[in-house]
């Protein structure tokens, strides 16, 4: 498997307009991973480019606070707007993704900052006095960050995002290659763990990347995912997933029976009538046909 991976593969790396192309010049992908990014690169959990917060708290510890200029919640985020207004991906800049991120994190600081001077009016309020030192340690030390860190932490932040972009001319295809092949033991033994288990129906490890390597035209176990246009029709739903699945004799009969006589042996089936009508719209008729229209039944007639 890893030798054919990467022989389909190892022509396929970034040109210098970030598009993955192959040997001929064909794109195969507008932008490396839909971001660009350099895995090898990541940071912090979910492959994210930078750690925000480990990051803040080196800008915080390098570059002290002079005075009390601190800047309140609308004041970041102008700034940050600003500074982002001019970061298009078109052009060099950042991503989308990572303007969001970033304004994420500062609407989680601005929370905080918020929720920590509500704590301290209200603790004023109690006592029935003002404390400036108080305001001033909590502006300062706590949640609170001047102009010039708020600089730092934004130009740190874009120059590193920056630095974590797949270089041109990186063969992406031999290490998609390896990256697939590697876990191709612990894939083998994750099927084996699904032994016995009747809901896993779906075909997964090896032989499912069999199927996708050889561009089968006929899968395994193919999903088909249904969205209905009311979502509180359960009956409906029902039916339709009835209709699109084989239904067997099990999920319609209520008791089978056989019965032995010397003159004619013959089997009693028994049908859950309000689940077949009113579930899955199968009639007693119906039942009746295909059991009596199977193949193997009529074979064994005939014998």
């Amino acid at each position: 498997m890893s030798r054919r991976l990467m022989k389909g593969l190892e022509d396929l790396s970034v040109f210098y307009d970030q598009t993955v192309r192959n040997a001929s010049g064909g794109i195969v992908q507008f932008v490396y991973g839909d971001d660009g990014m350099d895995p090898v690169k990541m940071e912090g959990k979910g492959g994210r480019p930078l750690n925000l917060d480990q990051l803040f708290m080196k800008v915080m510890a390098t570059c002290p606070q002079r005075g009390h200029d601190t800047l309140s919640p609308e004041l970041i985020l102008q700034m940050l707007n600003d500074k982002l207004s001019g970061q298009d991906a078109s052009s060099g800049g950042c991503s989308d993704k990572f303007k969001e991120m970033l304004r994420k994190f500062f609407e989680d600081r601005i929370k905080m900052l918020r929720s920590t001077w509500r704590a301290l009016q209200l603790d004023e309020d109690r006592v029935g006095k003002r404390d400036s030192s108080i305001e001033e340690r909590v502006a300062a030390d706590i949640s609170g960050i001047s102009a010039k860190q708020l600089q730092v932490f934004l130009d740190t932040c874009l120059s590193r995002y920056h630095s974590k972009i797949i270089e041109a001319g990186a063969s992406i295809g031999a290490i998609g290659a390896q990256s697939i092949g590697e876990p191709g033991t612990q894939m083998t033994l994750k099927t084996f763990h699904f032994a016995g288990v009747a809901s896993m129906n779906v075909t997964l490890g090896v032989p499912r990347i069999k199927e996708i390597i050889n561009a089968v035209k006929k899968i395994s176990t193919p999903i088909i995912t249904t969205e209905l246009l009311s979502e509180q029709d359960e009956l409906f739903a029902a039916k339709v997933k009835c209709s699109i699945e084989k239904v067997v004799l099990g999920e319609v009969a209520a008791a089978i029976k056989i019965v032995l006589r010397s003159n004619q042996p013959h089997l009693v089936v028994e049908l859950d009538m309000q689940r077949t009508e009113r579930y899955m719209g199968i009639s007693s008729d119906t039942v009746q046909l295909s059991i009596l229209n199977d193949p193997k039944i009529k074979l064994k007639s005939e014998v």
